[in-house]
């Protein structure tokens, strides 16, 4: 009976061995939601090495009503994939138009995956074009003018900011008609898409330049916010106005602004929001490196190493600069070329060419302190190369491009100088002349104090009145104190 047990047991073992390392029959079930229903869907993979190509033997086919679906023949274990129409240019998106992230699975025995798609990639304005002239609820009209606001304006293969301005002015527009017909009050989330909104138009406005545009429309976020006492959209939109400083160069204000954001997040945390964290230790890196103190600069650029290594690439990249920058200002040009390089190297593959030309730029000026300006020179240049070619996929990063060759500009004709080329070194110092004045004029700055002096004042009446209230309940309190009194006696 023992021996039998000991058999059945190793029966059972070796049957566990082959489940798990034989073939499984796995069926993929997807469904599209999209307006425009794609005619033909593969999947590519981990499993067939992420081959895009429309090969029938992935093709799927026609299951149920309004779905399709493939059965794949596949070993035990984890497994990424993505639907697509025949190409990365037909891949899968989200509804809002944002890059769909890998799906994954994990395979153990047979299975049915169900899966749906919002968007394709080839198909994003048609089909939220014809949800918009099909949809009869404004609230729903709003999402979709936002999603191809933020489609037109923030995704790289689509940009087109003027567009996108028009979207989301329409979408800001429908929100204050629903507001103007007493409307606003039955939509629980009416403020919160009215600052995402107007937050997103500020982001357009600042990547055309438009910065005291932009910082006015995140203190109207801001007050918004402060009036629905929501803590957590003030501390982002504060660290969004810190930015907007920054790029204006009001460091004071910007640092003010970090402050500030962070105070309110300390107030209300309760586990800790790495994407805050991430948010607050880059740009407090970044006002460190600009205001040239090495210390708090590594400091922080190491906090920001630290919350996004494994997690964030955006982070990764943006602490690698910044920590070449550190070490190029405390005299280590060796590991300020590791940092710069392995900043090139992460941001090879995504569409930070901010960071890219950033990098390009620090080496450049590494090459030209060794003396090896032909070096130099070729780092600036393909600086130069980066911003030009690349101006759609920065100002999807609601970043201006014309900063960029302002900052990058003086470089190149400091070198020239030095390559005895009077004619390009007059060429790039003109160039950074004209940049800067459009970017630093005299209006920007007037604006720029007009809107800072009226935050301030704004402020200053909201903790007046907030005083008066609690002058005004305390004085109730001794009231009703007194009346209490007088009755007992």
């Amino acid at each position: 009976m023992r021996i039998m047990f000991r058999l059945l047991l190793l029966l059972l073992f070796f049957y566990a061995a082959l489940q798990s390392s034989g073939q499984h029959n796995i069926r993929f079930v997807v469904k599209d939601l999209t307006e425009l229903k794609r005619d033909s869907i593969f999947i590519a993979g981990t499993f067939n090495n992420w081959n895009p190509a429309p090969d029938n033997k992935y093709k799927l086919e026609p299951y149920g009503l309004s779905q399709k679906s493939i059965v794949l023949n596949l070993p035990a274990g984890q497994f990424e994939y993505k639907y697509h129409g025949g190409g990365w240019l037909k891949v899968e998106k989200q509804w809002s138009s944002a890059e769909a992230i890998n799906r994954r699975i994990d395979i153990k025995g047979d299975t049915i995956i169900y899966d749906e798609v919002a968007e394709w990639r080839d198909l994003v304005f048609n089909n939220k074009r014809l949800a918009l002239a099909a949809s009869k609820d404004d609230t729903a009209k709003v999402w979709i003018l936002i999603s191809l606001a933020e489609a037109h304006g923030f995704y790289a293969d689509q940009t087109n900011t003027d567009s996108g301005l028009y979207y989301i002015n329409q979408a800001i527009q429908l929100l204050e008609k629903m507001q103007l017909q007493n409307r606003s009050r039955q939509w629980a989330e009416y403020k919160r898409t009215l600052m995402f909104a107007t937050a997103d138009k500020s982001a357009l406005l600042r990547s055309l330049g438009e910065d005291p545009r932009s910082l006015e429309l995140h203190f109207r976020v801001l007050q918004m916010a402060q009036e629905d006492k929501d803590s957590i959209i003030i501390a982002y939109i504060m660290l969004n106005i810190a930015d907007d400083y920054s790029v204006m160069k009001d460091y004071s204000s910007s640092f003010d602004y970090c402050w500030k954001a962070r105070a309110v997040y300390s107030a209300i945390k309760k586990t800790a929001d790495l994407t805050f964290e991430r948010w607050l230790f880059g740009r407090l890196a970044h006002l460190y490196n600009e205001v040239n103190i090495p210390d708090s600069t590594l400091y922080y650029a190491r906090r920001l190493w630290q919350v996004s290594v494994g997690v964030d690439d955006e982070g990764m990249i943006s602490a690698s600069y910044l920590l070449g920058d550190n070490c190029a200002a405390r005299g280590l040009p060796d590991s300020a070329f590791h940092y710069y390089r392995l900043s090139l190297s992460l941001a090879s593959n995504t569409e930070m060419k901010h960071a890219i030309v950033l990098s390009q730029k620090g080496i450049a000026e590494l090459f030209k302190e060794k003396g090896e300006i032909d070096s130099a020179l070729y780092y600036a240049r393909a600086a130069m190369a980066t911003i030009q070619n690349n101006i759609v996929q920065l100002r999807a990063w609601a970043e201006n491009p014309n900063s960029y060759m302002a900052e990058l500009s003086p470089l190149l004709a400091d070198l020239y100088k030095m390559k005895q080329q009077p004619d390009s070194a007059y060429k790039y110092l003109q160039l950074s002349v004209e940049l800067k004045d459009s970017l630093f004029n005299a209006d920007k700055q007037k604006q720029l104090q007009s809107l800072t002096f009226s935050e301030s004042m704004r402020q200053h009446q909201e903790k007046q009145r907030e005083k008066e209230a609690q002058e005004k309940y305390e004085t109730r309190l001794k009231m009703y104190g007194l009346i209490s009194g007088m009755v007992v006696l």
